[in-house]
């Protein structure tokens, strides 16, 4: 981390704040943190505004350390600095909710007028909710009404809100042309969200970097489907995470990048980097966004433990609590869009790593299976863009080669357990 956006301010000038109650909201590549105040104190002046990208060690706001009012007389004043959450422990009394607890419990009391707007809009009344907060002291995030919005049962909500931009702003329905409203405009223009933005800048990036190949192979997952639905309710109850399709991927996928280091690779400027570890990020769709949450030694995990930890890092992308540490490290990328049908892709790199590999939807395909033989058989295509600066086409060649032989001959009956 060099630097982070600042999204959101919880205080404003002459309130007063305890130690780590929430100050602002930083927004670095993909993560969402709030940040606590550093020490009791009245805010006498914010130095960054909202959607102002500020440096590690860059002064946000001007604290001091009194309990009179504003205007008294002098007293030390001392700045609150980016980067201050990762290096300030968490203020002692400072209480996470055990139980569910009402939006506004925390010890400050605060609601930010971002929740307040979704909560009236869905006409939800926080304090009665019990919402689990996850922010400092417990106090309700954005993230946190939307994922109970989703849970709540279908017949208790409300007619569906209406669609929001990444920049959180009313999307309007077109309507045909000559029903215009007098004085509608023909267009309306949207700024993209901080979020959108880096999602962006990290891809042309990429583009303008990498020499940009992808290799497609097509690889029969009869036999591991096979497996996987035979274990796949005892494999939940025993494990409590799901065996998903991307589990057995991952577990496949670490084997074959430990027999082809040429591709667990970083370049940095004119040096190839070697890792000796594999840590595989696994691209995550979110509303309007994609993470990509690391599992570190992935090549270490059995698909019990790979399952667990995906699903742990999952279920926390999608309710907005995960930490830097959890986005840092990787050294190879996978994405599985199999879930939403598509079938091929042609995915951009994660700089600086060199390869990311796309897994295609399951199909039911009609396969020759011998002389005038034929048999409905699962296929997917997986497709691995490389960067032509490090790889050749026969090296993408020979790993997926290798990765489509430990998905078919893997006694996957006995590696999961």
């Amino acid at each position: 981390m060099a630097s982070g956006v600042v999204s959101e301010w919880l205080r404003q000038p002459g309130d007063h704040v305890r130690m780590g109650d929430g100050l602002l909201v930083v927004e670095t590549e993909k993560v969402e943190s709030e940040i606590p105040a550093p020490r009791d104190g009245w805010v006498l002046e914010l130095r960054a505004g909202r959607g102002d990208t500020v440096p590690v060690g860059g002064i946000l706001a001007i604290l001091e350390d009194r309990e009179a009012e504003p205007g008294g007389p002098p007293a030390e004043s001392r700045p609150a600095t980016a980067g201050a959450a990762a290096t300030e422990p968490p203020a002692p009394g400072i209480r996470a909710c055990a139980a569910p607890c009402a939006a506004g419990s925390a010890p400050s009391g605060f609601v930010t007028p971002v929740v307040r707007a979704l909560a009236a809009q869905h006409g939800i009344d926080l304090a009665a909710a019990g919402i689990r907060g996850s922010g400092h002291g417990g106090r309700v995030t954005k993230r946190d009404l939307l994922a109970w919005i989703e849970g709540r049962p279908a017949a208790s909500r409300q007619a569906d809100p209406e669609p929001r931009t990444s920049a959180g702003e009313p999307l309007r329905e077109v309507p045909p042309a000559g029903d215009e409203a007098p004085g509608d405009a023909e267009v309306e223009r949207v700024p993209l969200g901080t979020l959108r933005r880096r999602i962006a800048e990290h891809m042309r990036r990429s583009v303008d970097t990498a020499a940009h190949v992808t290799t497609v192979y097509e690889v029969d997952l009869t036999a591991l489907d096979a497996a996987r639905e035979a274990r796949k309710e005892a494999f939940r109850r025993e494990n409590g995470a799901p065996l998903t399709l991307t589990v057995l991927f991952l577990h496949a996928l670490a084997r074959a990048l430990r027999r082809h280091p040429e591709l667990n690779v970083s370049l940095e400027g004119d040096d190839a980097v070697f890792h000796r570890r594999i840590h595989v990020a696994v691209a995550t769709a979110l509303d309007r966004a994609l993470v990509t949450p690391v599992i570190h030694d992935a090549d270490r995990l059995s698909p019990a433990g790979l399952a667990a930890r995906l699903h742990d890092l999952v279920t926390r992308a999608r309710s907005g609590r995960l930490t830097l540490g959890d986005l840092q490290g990787g050294t190879f990328t996978l994405t599985n869009t199999g879930r939403t049908g598509a079938i091929l892709g042609t995915p951009i790199i994660s700089q600086p790593q060199v390869a990311i590999l796309h897994a295609g939807a399951l199909r039911d395909v009609v396969a020759v299976t011998g002389p005038g033989a034929f048999a409905v058989r699962k296929k997917a295509f997986l497709s691995l863009s490389f960067d032509h600066r490090w790889l050749d086409g026969a090296d993408a060649d020979r790993f997926l080669d290798t990765l489509r032989g430990l998905l078919e001959q893997t006694p996957w009956e006995e590696v999961i357990r």
